[in-house]
């Protein structure tokens, strides 16, 4: 089973790349030369050796792959790329509901071992329940 401790944050894009493309039965060759990228350059965006890519390659890459803009699927890869950034999702940070908690819980998590583990079961345990 698959904990929060066992991702990569720098592959969560590039993972969440290929199970669309793979999705869409596409070559990872064919979404290449589409957004008019090197082959080897994309692999290792999808593999996270690569960080994801500025504004207008990630347009590209999301337009070859189907992703529409405003979408829930394009705010997911929006998301996905964010992480693999180690970025907060701009959605977060322009919310000023959420903002201020963000701020509180990193604080918590950054003080307490014991708050990020019971953190990390809580999170876990909300991914079984999906």
């Amino acid at each position: 089973m698959l904990t929060i401790a066992d991702v990569n944050y720098r592959a969560v894009y590039g993972e969440f790349l290929r199970g669309v493309r793979d999705d869409l039965g596409l070559s990872l060759r064919a979404v290449a030369q589409s957004v008019g990228m090197d082959p080897g350059n994309y692999s290792r965006i999808e593999t996270g050796v690569k960080p994801p890519p500025g504004a207008a390659i990630l347009a590209s890459i999301g337009e070859a792959l189907g992703i529409t803009p405003g979408t829930a699927r394009h705010r997911e890869m929006m998301r996905a790329a964010a992480v693999s950034r180690g970025e907060i999702p701009m959605t977060l940070l322009e919310s000023q509901d959420t903002l201020p908690a963000l701020v509180s819980l990193f604080e918590l998590l950054e003080e307490s071992p014991e708050d990020r583990r019971e953190f990390a079961a809580w999170v876990e345990s909300r991914r079984l329940d999906e």
